[in-house]
């Protein structure tokens, strides 16, 4: 515990939105924060509301990184481990298993953490907790994956186990017998990361996972905080307009949603999957029939949380006063509060792509001056905190090949 009796809460992913906007989250109410990376230009570090910045392994090498999370956890520098990524999440989860540490660390639950981590057995909860999910396979050669998939039927995903150990791959959609032989055999885990082996001996096969293919479809993520003692606070609403790269990728940009018909029925799905904790959980849904299928539930925070937070819904401070029983100050409201989230580089570089290819170049126009003007947060840009959204822009633009090449393949997607 710190000299200003709050606990030093170490934040990772420095490099992304989810560990930036922790930060400044902690900072602002003056919570002692010290930020980790294995690089010492990340974008965090640039942040004015960061107490002091260490280099650490790379969270992506989960047995090197554990290995020193449990020397530093030991020697007392750390209270509590901020949830900002599925691989701090896993390394932290199993640095709190090792003998020599014996305090809470501020996670949720071990099974609960892994059975969102690890897709062969979140889709395994779902059914326990009678969600509906995509149909899901897991098979462990190819000739049961060509079997997988024809009872499951084409098209289908073939999608990672976990990222823990296999990296951010979203995976590949397979439309014919003869791609899914190409494509479902194992991928090689990362030898930093072979600890993932024990949860899972067959990480490396991927998954085969229906591909609902339906015109209207939405993405709705449901989020909140899930609090030990079973009231949930914070739910918040939002929709994944775009994404990057086109087809399976990472949302660039979430727009504020309403409440659900399943909102009520995913958040009990959570606490039963999860426990406790920071979550997100997204459903795909068809508006026109009100079906709906889980496919992910994030056991830590997730990329547009700063929307949440611009709306009020502080979740990590939410975390903070729940796991470390202790009060902080709840920020100024904010002056315009935003409808919307945005990675501004990857959004208005696919809308300029779609602008000069087509189709439908006016829309992407009318898209990009709506998007200028309304009020929005950026993954990285805030007015009062403006140098980490240099080093972002920095980053993503130092392979400009790589961000743009995506959209020449599929303009229409953005």
């Amino acid at each position: 515990m710190s000299r200003r009796g709050l606990p030093t809460v170490a934040v990772f992913d420095a490099d992304l939105p989810t560990g930036l906007a922790f930060a400044r989250s902690l900072g602002r109410r003056d919570v002692p924060t010290i930020v980790f990376g294995h690089r010492p230009d990340v974008m965090t570090r640039r942040s004015r509301f960061v107490d002091a910045f260490e280099e650490c392994p790379t969270v992506l090498w989960s047995d090197e990184f554990t290995e020193w999370l449990v020397d530093r956890l030991g020697r007392g520098d750390i209270d509590l481990v901020a949830p900002t990524s599925d691989y701090v999440a896993f390394n932290a989860a199993e640095a709190a298993t090792h003998p020599s540490i014996d305090r809470d660390l501020g996670l949720p639950p071990i099974d609960g953490l892994l059975d969102c981590l690890f897709k062969d057995r979140f889709a395994r909860a779902l059914d326990r907790v009678g969600f509906p999910g995509p149909h899901t396979r897991a098979p462990t050669t190819t000739a049961d994956a060509i079997d997988a998939v024809e009872a499951v039927g084409l098209p289908v995903v073939a999608k990672p186990r976990s990222h823990v150990g296999v990296g951010v791959h979203r995976g590949d959609v397979v439309r014919d017998l003869d791609e899914a032989e190409r494509v479902f055999t194992p991928h090689e885990v990362d030898e930093h990361s072979r600890g993932a082996l024990r949860h899972d001996p067959e990480l490396g096969w991927p998954l085969v996972q229906e591909y609902v293919e339906r015109r209207g479809l939405e993405v709705i993520s449901i989020t909140g905080y899930l609090a030990r003692d079973g009231a949930v606070h914070g739910v918040g609403h939002s929709r994944k307009t775009h994404q990057w790269p086109p087809g399976l990728g990472i949302g660039i940009r979430f727009e504020t949603a309403d409440e659900q018909p399943f909102t009520e029925a995913a958040i009990e799905a959570a606490r039963q999957i999860l426990g406790h904790g920071i979550f997100e959980f997204e459903v795909l849904f068809d508006p026109s029939t009100g079906d709906h299928w889980a496919i992910d539930l994030n056991p830590r925070t997730y990329g547009q949380v700063a929307l949440d937070i611009g709306r009020g819904n502080d979740l990590p401070a939410m975390w903070l006063r729940d796991v470390a029983t202790v009060d902080v100050p709840d920020p100024r409201p904010s002056r315009r509060t935003p409808t919307s989230w945005t990675t501004g580089i990857h959004l208005y570089t696919g809308l300029a792509v779609r602008t000069v290819l087509g189709p439908d170049r006016v829309a992407a126009v009318r898209g990009a001056l709506r998007y200028a003007v309304e009020p929005t947060v950026g993954a990285s840009f805030q007015l009062d905190d403006p140098r980490p959204s240099l080093s972002f822009a920095k980053a993503v633009l130092r392979h400009p090949g790589g961000l743009v090449r995506p959209f020449l393949a599929e303009p229409a997607d953005i």
